[in-house]
């Protein structure tokens, strides 16, 4: 059986459940913005379709976000 996810849905589930452990807030607000991310990050790799350079600088915010997140609460162990 083909894992349709891949490594990237594989290691957001991970750090979904990390989260869940370490913090409520933070856990609920990856929740919600992974997939937004995740959407966007597939519209630009995979599909013929531009994305604006206002959600291009957005991306990156996000991206930096989910970084700091990750340093901040999954890293510590």
């Amino acid at each position: 059986v083909q894992n349709r996810e891949g490594t990237h849905g594989w290691a957001s589930k991970l750090i979904e459940i990390e989260l869940a452990h370490v913090d409520r807030v933070e856990f609920k607000w990856y929740q919600k913005t992974f997939p937004e991310f995740q959407k966007l990050r597939e519209k630009a790799d995979y599909e013929d379709k531009a994305i604006s350079q206002s959600e291009s600088v957005g991306s990156i915010s996000t991206a930096n976000s989910i970084i700091n997140c990750v340093n901040q609460n999954i890293k510590k162990k």
